[in-house]
Formats: structure tokens, sequence, C-alpha cells
């Protein structure tokens, strides 16, 4: 951004210089007029994306709650960076959790389904036996070791 100070300070000091040029030598200034009105075109181009990049950068900095004129641009961009690092672990580790979740209730699922049916089967072998009953508890102890 300094760069184009630079570069307004030399254009002020160049237009009183080539009116100057222009009374000493025409054809010099009239080579030079084209030229200096192309960078003047470019300069304002420039300005013109300086004002819109600051102003960017003070609502950048006021959305982190950062003064724009004591923080370097380099800080709120690792900030940036870091932030986007975390939030991006972070979905992973949400993501396998949630993965992990649905799996084990899956697995419940289908160890519960087999369960009941070697409970049904076990009631349909057994129906007036003792051993209905011992299946059964075995199979729900079964159940609260799965869970």
């Amino acid at each position: 951004m300094e760069e184009l100070s630079q570069i307004d300070a030399y254009l002020k000091k160049m237009v009183p210089q080539l009116s100057h040029i222009q009374e000493s030598d025409s054809n010099f200034a009239s080579e030079l007029t084209p030229f200096i009105t192309q960078v003047k075109k470019g300069y304002e181009s420039l300005s013109q994306k300086k004002k819109s990049i600051r102003d960017q950068y003070k609502e950048i900095c006021q959305s982190f709650g950062e003064d724009h004129l004591r923080t370097k641009p380099e800080d709120i961009l690792e900030s940036i960076s870091s932030f986007m690092k975390s939030f991006s672990c972070s979905l992973a580790e949400y993501r396998r959790k949630q993965e992990r979740e649905l799996v084990s209730k899956q697995r419940k699922k289908v160890l519960l389904m087999g369960l009941k049916t070697r409970s049904a089967k076990a009631k349909k072998l057994f129906p007036k036996d003792n051993r209905y009953k011992i299946i059964k508890l075995s199979l729900f102890l079964e159940s609260l070791i799965i869970s």
C-alpha cells in the first residue's frame, strides 16, 4: 500500500513538470503525455481497489473484534487460518463420532434381534421347561453386557 502512496506522490510531482516540459520541448511532452495519462488511469484503478481492500479489511477486523488500525493483515490471516484448521479437525472428529455411534446402534440392533430370535427358538423348544427361563435369563444378561 505504500507503493501506491509513492506513485501518487510521483504523479503529483510529474504533472507540474510536464507542463514545464511542454513549454520547452513540445515533441518530448507529446510523447510523454499519453504515458502519464495511462499511468494515471492505472493509478486511479489501483486506488479504488486499495480503498475496497481497506474497507473489506476493516470489516474483517471488526468481525474478529480487532482494531483495524493496530492489527496487521498477517495477524488476521493467521487467526483465520488457525480457526479453519481447528474447525476442520473438530468437524472431522464430530463426523467420526457420529459414525461410531451409528455403527454401535446398528450393531446393538442386530445383536438384540439375534437375542430375540434365540429367545423365541428356546421358548418353542422348551415351552414348559425351566431351561427356557435359564436361556431367557442368560440372553437378558448377554443383552446387558452388550449395552
